[in-house]
């Protein structure tokens, strides 16, 4: 069983991982000139960090488990993607890294990154206890929970809370104040 004050016990990790998500999300917003990042760059570095925030259901995720990040067919991570295995592990987790090829199903991810053209993926997984990742304008009303934006040459995201809880993930407060945008029901 998970503990409940995991985020507590790495709040130094969880302070520093906050601080590269907003430095990376400003990589964007220099003039192109002085950009020292691209913007698949930046998102695939933000969704490498996103489970630092994640709490999953006991059953999705135990202690010797490592997390996996994985791709749809037509992701446009292709030059970044051998990269986000390396690096710290993930709250005692490694970090594997796997694309989907068409027809494949995405069991054993701890997080998936749909493309648009394979938003069929997320109507499949939608009530699992997955975190999913996209870049499309109505990706979290269609059951997404993270979604990328660009807002003033930002990259940015929003978080879809009431699909996260739904299928028992559970978000650390820090980082769902650094989103643009929280989507839950009105109390």
């Amino acid at each position: 069983m998970l503990s409940q004050n995991r985020f507590k016990e790495s709040g130094r990790n969880l302070l520093t991982s906050a601080l590269l998500i907003v430095v990376g999300c400003g990589l964007l917003g220099a003039s192109p000139s002085a950009q020292t990042a691209s913007e698949p760059a930046v998102k695939a570095e933000m969704i490498r960090r996103f489970p630092e925030f994640v709490q999953w259901p006991g059953p999705a995720l135990q202690p010797r488990d490592d997390i996996r990040l994985c791709f749809s067919p037509n992701h446009p991570f292709k030059s970044e993607v051998p990269a986000l295995s390396a690096g710290p592990r993930v709250n005692g987790h490694a970090l594997q890294v796997r694309e989907l090829r068409a027809g494949d199903t995405p069991d054993g991810c701890h997080l998936l990154y749909v493309a648009a053209a394979d938003l069929d993926l997320l109507h499949r997984v939608r009530n699992r206890p997955l975190v999913t990742v996209g870049d499309q304008p109505d990706f979290c009303k269609l059951g997404g929970i993270i979604n990328f934006r660009i807002i003033s040459g930002r990259v940015r995201f929003d978080v879809n809370v009431d699909q996260a809880q739904l299928v028992g993930l559970k978000f650390d407060s820090q980082f769902l104040r650094l989103a643009s945008t929280l989507i839950k029901r009105q109390p």
